[in-house]
């Protein structure tokens, strides 16, 4: 995402305030109403934001799960394959319930030990994060041009299976067999929790998706984060009519933060009409935003306004024009150097954070158990409470902003920790926490620790960490190092540690740095001339 790289995080990152967070759980209603008062500012209506309203009444949320795999699954994985064109085949089709969308499932079953789970496992466990009523999962088995597969129907939180389908056949008959099952399950879940028949249908994937989707999975933990990129990319091109191939691309490019790469490949994998999936639509149409130059992109608001306003249970369409809202170049712009430079002073009141309030408090109201309803909240109040802030010393700020933003941030805090409650294994919530130790007095590295664990591979996190430990905000050398050296670790062959030292930390940069191939290749040669010297001098001395 393009605001985890922008600068605008690190207003809110910066102050060293004293927190008087409740470790008691909150209701939504309490912390809508603390949140308005805390803004202290008339927040936009619902239909000013989407430009008309939407119907009031939440539909209960339903989760997918990559299947299990029957027997020996060799270069393909079919359970991973099937469950990720399901939840693409699935989402935004129908309107009685809020599916969550593929490129939030792996978060959502995340565990602390980095184990991938499948089946009714990953299911149940997000489920109980997500709040969900309901779910589909299942076993399949694929040998010899032959599929056998179980799809089940979860209802929650009993946890019980509501109803199961079997089916047997040739593989070449896998997408139609896939699709009549799940419209069959899914038709029970809207009948049970409407009482109305759905008229929503389920996508049918093609079978030649299905097979570039069971290599994309195949082996993917012998990858790197990078090594899986190309590998996405590789299978995209293979397969330009798939949107879900060019959804799983985006996620694995979004995931590197490479800027330049990104912005290019948000223009030439927008789904095209054929595709017709949605959530491949909702997650460009947010990067599209998010690494516009401005941060935010008009049409991109525009199309997921539409979107909640034609079905608003799309779960995924109200995170992600939060999501759009909050990443606006606001107060810092990128320049041409990759550096970035102050644009606006302190903002009392910024209407397009105000939007994205608007649209979490909402989303936190009709899916209150969901830990990313909480998650996203507090994000959005962050980013607001960095604007009323500014950019000042915290002495030169008007007494009122800072009263302001006290408020703000407890709230905050608040939300980050009912949502790590509701999800303790998601690192990202463990990276924002670190922001709050720091302004308690509590030793922010334990956070750090958790989140390095979870999500090893975030540059952000380590961006985050390196700017505490900075001397100015009280760091020392040895957390300095100890920052560094878990991303090497974390991150074996990749270079982007030894840079973010280099910006971040360059105090524990060594004289000679031997990290650095130059430098190496310097004193190799350097030593090679002084054992040619001094061979030269010996036999000399010889002779």
């Amino acid at each position: 995402m393009r605001f985890a790289n922008s600068p605008c995080f690190w207003v809110v990152v910066f102050l060293l305030l004293p927190s008087t967070a409740s470790s008691q759980a909150i209701s939504a209603t309490l912390m809508h109403d603390r949140a308005v008062a805390a803004v202290e500012r008339p927040l936009p209506g619902l239909a000013d934001v989407l430009g008309a309203e939407p119907t009031l009444r939440a539909s209960p949320v339903f989760v997918i799960s990559r299947f299990d795999n029957t027997g020996d699954t060799g270069d393909s994985d079919w359970g991973a394959a099937v469950g990720w064109a399901l939840m693409n085949s699935i989402s935004g089709q129908f309107g009685e319930l809020a599916v969550i969308p593929p490129y939030q499932s792996a978060e959502d079953a995340a565990t602390r030990g980095g184990a991938a789970l499948t089946g009714s496992a990953a299911l149940s466990l997000s489920a109980k994060r997500t709040g969900a009523g309901f779910g589909l999962s299942g076993s399949i088995r694929v040998v010899d041009s032959r599929f056998e597969f179980r799809m089940d129907l979860f209802e929650f939180p009993a946890n019980h299976v509501k109803l199961s389908t079997t089916k047997i056949g040739v593989l070449s008959a896998l997408p139609e067999a896939l699709q009549a099952a799940a419209q069959e399950l899914i038709e029970q879940a809207v009948l049970d929790s409407s009482g109305q028949r759905s008229s929503g249908k389920v996508l049918t994937p093609r079978l030649s998706e299905l097979t570039a989707l069971s290599r994309a999975f195949a082996k993917q933990s012998t990858y790197s984060a990078r090594e899986l990129a190309e590998r996405y990319a590789t299978l995209s091109r293979e397969n330009e009519a798939s949107a879900s191939l060019n959804l799983l691309y985006l996620q694995a490019l979004n995931s590197l933060a490479d800027q330049r790469r990104m912005s290019a490949a948000v223009q030439t994998k927008m789904p095209t009409a054929r595709q017709r999936q949605e959530p491949a639509e909702i997650y460009s149409r947010l990067l599209r935003s998010q690494y516009n130059h401005a941060g935010i992109d008009a049409s991109s608001i525009l199309h997921l306004s539409k979107t909640i306003l034609e079905n608003p249970n799309n779960i995924g369409a109200w995170f992600a024009l939060t999501d759009a809202y909050n990443s606006e170049n606001v107060m810092y712009q990128d320049d041409e150097r990759g550096g970035t430079y102050v644009i606006s002073a302190a903002i009392d009141h910024h209407l397009g954070t105000a939007n994205a309030i608007t649209i979490a408090l909402e989303t936190l109201r009709r899916w209150p158990d969901h830990y990313r309803s909480w998650s996203t909240l507090a994000t959005s109040l962050a980013v607001y409470a960095g604007l009323v802030r500014g950019t000042a010393y915290w002495n030169e700020i008007p007494e009122d902003a800072r009263t302001r933003y006290r408020a703000i941030m407890e709230v905050v805090e608040d939300c980050l920790r009912t949502a790590i409650r509701k999800h303790p294994d998601r690192g990202e919530l463990h990276r924002a926490m670190i922001d709050h130790d720091l302004r308690a007095g509590r030793d922010w590295m334990d956070s750090f620790r958790v989140a390095a664990q979870l999500t090893p591979h975030s540059k952000r996190l380590y961006q985050t960490a390196f700017n505490y430990a900075r001397p100015q905000w009280g760091g020392t050398k040895d957390q300095l190092k100890e920052i560094y050296a878990t991303s090497v670790k974390n991150n074996p062959g990749e270079t982007w540690p030894q840079m973010l030292r280099e910006e971040w930390a360059p105090e524990i940069v060594p004289w000679i740095d031997l990290e650095k191939p130059l430098v190496r290749y310097t004193l190799i040669f350097v030593g090679l001339v002084l054992f040619v010297i001094v061979w030269q001098v010996r036999k000399q001395r010889r002779s």
